[in-house]
């Protein structure tokens, strides 16, 4: 009986510390993993920071785009319309300088 009772003994004092260690490694691992988040939590902040920045460098390069887009298209309807003005007062120079070069036939004659 007491070496039943002595055998009981030993086996829970080492199942104790089996136990101990177990659950100090345990902790130790949730410790390291708190860091290790704590650590990726302050390198990770700079990096939202800047992709905040980005992201309004971005909208502002987008909206640049988009006037130049907008200015670009003013520019072509301007073009456009100067380039009938253009036809119309050519077709006004041809008539004029026809009609000076008949006049001057008329007054000039060539014999």
């Amino acid at each position: 009986m007491r070496r039943l009772l002595f055998f009981v003994f030993c086996f829970l004092f080492f199942v104790t510390i089996v136990r101990a260690d177990e659950l100090e490694d345990l902790q130790k691992q949730i410790n390291d993993l708190s860091h290790l988040r704590e650590l990726s939590a302050s390198a990770t902040t700079p990096l939202e920071a800047q992709l905040k920045d980005l992201d309004a460098k971005i909208a502002s390069a987008q909206k640049g785009i988009n006037a130049a887009v907008a200015e670009n298209k003013r520019l072509e309807n301007e073009l456009d319309q100067r380039q009938i003005d253009m036809a119309v007062q050519y077709k006004l120079l041809s008539a004029r300088i026809r009609s000076y070069y008949y006049f001057w036939e008329a007054t000039h004659p060539a014999n």
